[in-house]
């Protein structure tokens, strides 16, 4: 019943279209392109590369003070965290479930680099430039515990003992200052900044830096290996999966660095540039890797539009990326399937953190504490990137597949500018019937779809796609090109080869030209063409010499896109050829459109050159032929 009713109803479109220009042939576009759906706007609908759509977390901003950056995030308690925010060295606890701020700690130096949790309230803070560790107590008293002879203090990390174990620049040193004060220098590495650390299960810290990308481990005895040398400049987040793999967030400048040492005040720059605006405009190659205890690296993220800066293991087999500009979050699986599970819009994400059930954030440009919840209720809304049909549109329309027990209702719009605005259609719907339903929304040339979810965990949505009748626009002859004489392409039609085409036969793109051969008397006549509605083409080819009335047609309703023309049995004298492309194939009479003529020019000359007067003309030591 459902399906005869879509005929129906698609029969009807097909009327309307026959009697008032509308182009016979109905498209169908299916929304499965992960690139297209990407850039939609989603919360609580995770987006796949297969284009499924699932209910997955909600997006949310938790806390929004006035200020471009929020560095570090860390969790002090089930239900709070700590923010370093800002240029003026402040540190804040956030609540978790009111999103209430209060000031815990104010460091004399511009940015507090670097947060991290000890026992209870207490935490370290690192400050920068030319800053200090900082332990501050559940009161907010602050005591220095290290103050390095480095400008930069980048990441903390605490030991299974206890000590701290310090990451800086310039001078890219890792520091370990033990319970009493006591401070050692675990690593002195030929780059310029130790940008970022974890610690694995056996206590062994893993470091990673800028200039040159290096991965460093070192054990609890001080012992340093290179576990990896990455292609790109900077590791900026190092993380540890269950299984004790490492995850390697790494950015360089287009293209990759050079494997010459001419190299280090470029990244400074970059790096100083960074401290102060957290992060640039500059165009950045983003690469992931995940590598196991050996240093077998595995690539699982390259990209260089959305730069990876954060990285969390969401369980051993799932993996979730913080990116910017855009702001977006994906999952990504350890079989590289990538989703898309929403932005917070315009930021870059910086950090993740999970809490319970809840993944908790900051991002950048602007400074947010932001917030991913695992849904108990759960339900989501998903709004497509505009879809752009080329030519106003009637739209059919939209079925799906769907499974998993729940809600899946659809709302559609369109207009006529490529960003929705007040003259676009109000929402219409809901759509419930997954087998397909009419689409009220009115003739435009933009349309967008609004997917409504509500159900349990295994609801997802797939196949979505949506029927339409575009206006049926003329096709146009681009080009004319006659070769030169003498010249026929193996590719091309000829006298004897040109018939009209079958009815419903024509050509989309055009034919290959073939083989070039030398044959007296003929010049192959080509066309380019292109048609709005990519409708398939038939072609009127004609010549018509300077003295004549009319064209003399060469072919009618051809299926080609060139044509050898045997010229020996032309009079001579200048000629045009003449070309007018039909999208016949594909429309009905009154509804098929034809070009405007597209014209090109040879000349026919069959007199062989006559030698008339020639004389020896004698000049100095030379003799000359005139």
């Amino acid at each position: 019943m459902r399906s005869s009713t879509f005929v129906r109803i698609l029969g009807v479109c097909l009327l309307v279209a026959v009697q008032s220009s509308w182009a016979s042939s109905a498209k169908r576009k299916t929304f499965n392109d992960f690139e297209f759906l990407k850039d939609g706007k989603t919360n609580g609908i995770a987006v796949n590369e297969r284009g499924v759509l699932k209910l997955g977390y909600r997006l949310s901003t938790l806390w929004a003070p006035e200020t471009p950056y929020i560095w570090d995030v860390v969790a002090v308690e089930k239900n709070a965290v700590l923010a370093s925010v800002g240029s003026e060295g402040q540190v804040y606890r956030v609540d978790l479930a009111s999103g209430k701020a209060r000031l815990v700690f104010d460091a004399d130096e511009a940015v507090v680099s670097s947060l991290c949790p000890e026992s209870g309230e207490t935490f370290l803070a690192a400050s920068s430039p030319d800053g200090k560790v900082y332990r501050v107590d559940a009161a907010g008293k602050a005591q220095v515990v290290f103050d390095p002879p480095d400008k930069y203090i980048w990441d903390l990390v605490v030991g299974p003992d206890g000590s701290i174990l310090v990451a800086t620049g310039e001078k890219g040193r890792l520091y370990r200052v033990g319970a009493g004060g006591k401070v050692d220098t675990l690593l002195r590495t030929n780059d310029q900044h130790v940008r970022c650390l974890v610690l694995d299960a056996d206590g062994a810290v893993y470091a990673g830096t800028s200039d040159n990308g290096i991965i460093y481990r070192v054990d609890r005895q001080g012992k340093v290996r290179v576990l990896y040398d990455a292609p790109l400049e900077e590791v900026v987040q190092l993380a540890l999966t269950r299984s004790g793999d490492i995850l390697a967030a790494t950015l360089g400048k287009v293209p990759a660095k050079a494997q010459t040492s001419g190299k280090t005040s470029a990244s400074t720059s970059s790096t100083t540039e960074r401290l102060l605006s957290i992060l640039g405009e500059t165009k950045q190659k983003s690469e992931v890797y995940r590598l196991d205890r050996q240093g077998f690296a595995e690539k699982i993220w390259n990209s260089s539009e959305e730069q990876v800066y954060t990285i969390l293991p969401e369980s051993d087999s799932t993996y979730l990326l913080g990116t910017g500009a855009s702001g977006k979050v994906y999952r990504l699986s350890r079989d590289g399937e990538k989703s898309y599970l929403g932005r917070f819009d315009p930021s870059h994400v910086v950090r993740l953190l999970k809490i319970g059930r809840e993944v908790v954030g900051c991002t950048a440009n602007p400074g947010r504490v932001v917030v991913l919840r695992d849904q108990e209720n759960r339900q989501g809304e998903y709004v497509s990137p505009v879809y752009d049909a080329k030519l106003p549109s009637r739209w059919g329309s939209m079925m799906w597949r769907s499974r998993g027990k729940g809600t899946v209702e659809l709302y559609t719009r369109s207009g006529n500018t490529k960003k929705p605005d007040e003259t676009w259609s109000p929402w219409q719907g809901p759509l419930r019937d997954s087998q397909g339903e009419h689409v009220s929304s009115p003739v435009g040339r933009f349309f967008q779809w609004k997917l409504t979810l509500k159900g349990e965990r295994d609801l997802e949505v797939r196949d979505l796609a949506l029927t339409f009748l575009r206006k049926n626009a003329p096709p146009r002859v681009k080009e004319v090109t006659v070769y030169g004489p003498n010249i026929l392409y193996t590719g091309a039609a000829t006298a004897s080869s040109a018939k009209e085409a079958a009815p419903g036969a024509g050509l989309a793109t055009p034919k290959s030209l073939g083989d070039k051969k030398s044959k007296f008397g003929y010049r192959t006549i080509r066309w380019s063409f292109e048609d709005p509605n990519a409708d398939k083409l038939v072609f009127d080819v004609a010549i018509r010499h300077e003295a004549w009335k009319r064209w003399k047609s060469l072919g009618h309703r051809l299926a080609e896109s060139a044509y050898a023309l045997d010229t020996r049995t032309l009079p001579e004298g200048r000629y045009r050829v003449r070309v007018i492309a039909s999208d016949s194939p594909e429309n009905p009479p009154g509804v098929a459109r034809v070009s405007p003529p597209a014209t090109g020019e040879f000349v026919v000359d069959h007199t062989p050159p006559v030698f008339r007067k020639l004389k020896l003309v004698r000049k100095g030591d030379r003799t000359w032929l005139e």
